[in-house]
């Protein structure tokens, strides 16, 4: 049994190579394993557990047989008494349930255990938990239920802004998020925890934004928009694509607004980040930049016809 395991975690990690059936192979070697070990050492030993989380994980990677990967965790299930196993099984599911059978009321169901374990280990204000809550508003953005998603992304962004706060000067438009808030009172202590972060924050609220674009609330898309903004340009003080993609969808907003002199605005101070961001990224000259330059000339076609309209 345990040599039939190594050989399917062989394939099973190699599984990327195209020339061989390795996936068919890796889950051949599983099950002889799986066979062996039920019935050598009984459904609720660990080796059984291990091999049948490898299969369902192998199922889940290659899209193929979800209910067969679904079964496999739920046997597990059956038989696992560790909460953070029994949450880690759960939020596979989801990702299952969301990712290949597009079944988000199971996914959220899910990885509402996932998230419930998580607070109640973490703590329901934990970075940690902030996270969930933002893969559970994509759950719910994706199920159709905008409102229960923006009240998720609205919940981890609270949390986010809040621990930035305590440990960096923020900008003054999240003074509202901040009450009560002992804040930061020296300087930056970790420029790169400082990037990741901040642009994380800001990726989310223009995650919300787009969402109330969605749903019709203008000015709430507005107000994300703009501290999506804020944050990129507290962080950078060069031009870079993203700060462009923030005031192009402010300029979007201003428009859907009938605010033609502001929308015109933002578009215009779009593509001038967009226009340096090309030249720098071309001075670059690594193939990742120069990417990056091409979606800044599709951005700046698309901002010349709507300006032309305008």
């Amino acid at each position: 049994a345990e040599a039939y395991r190594r050989l399917a975690y062989a394939w099973h990690a190699d599984f990327d190579n195209e020339e061989n059936n390795l996936p068919e192979l890796a889950l051949e070697y599983y099950e002889q394993a799986l066979a062996i070990y039920q019935a050598e050492l009984g459904e609720g030993s660990e080796e059984v557990r291990m091999v049948r989380q490898n299969m369902a994980r192998l199922l889940a990677e290659q899209q193929q047989d979800a209910q067969k990967s679904l079964e496999l965790m739920q046997q597990n299930l059956q038989h696992q008494t560790d909460p953070e196993q029994i949450a880690e099984i759960h939020k596979n599911m989801s990702e299952v349930y969301a990712d290949t059978l597009g079944d988000f009321a199971q996914a959220i169901s899910h990885f509402q255990v996932y998230l419930d374990h998580a607070c109640a280990v973490y703590g329901a204000e934990s970075d940690f938990a902030a996270d969930c809550y933002r893969d559970l508003a994509e759950l719910y953005w994706q199920d159709g239920q905008k409102e229960a998603a923006a009240q998720y992304y609205e919940r981890a962004l609270e949390i986010n802004i809040r621990e930035l706060g305590r440990q960096y000067l923020l900008p003054d438009l999240f003074k509202s998020m901040l009450t009560g808030v002992l804040k930061a009172v020296g300087q930056e202590r970790d420029p790169d925890d400082l990037m990741v972060r901040s642009m994380s924050a800001a990726e989310s609220f223009d995650d919300l934004g787009m969402l109330y674009q969605d749903e019709g609330q203008s000015k709430k898309a507005l107000k994300a928009f703009e501290k999506a903004l804020a944050l990129r340009q507290w962080v950078f003080d060069m031009p870079i694509k993203e700060i462009g993609d923030s005031y192009k969808n402010i300029a979007e907003v201003w428009e859907e607004l009938d605010d033609t002199e502001k929308a015109r605005q933002y578009y215009e101070q779009a593509a001038e980040i967009y226009t340096a961001t090309i030249e720098a990224d071309e001075k670059d000259g690594r193939a990742i930049f120069l990417s990056e330059a091409e979606e800044c000339r599709e951005a700046l076609i698309e901002i010349a016809e709507i300006l032309e309209d305008l």
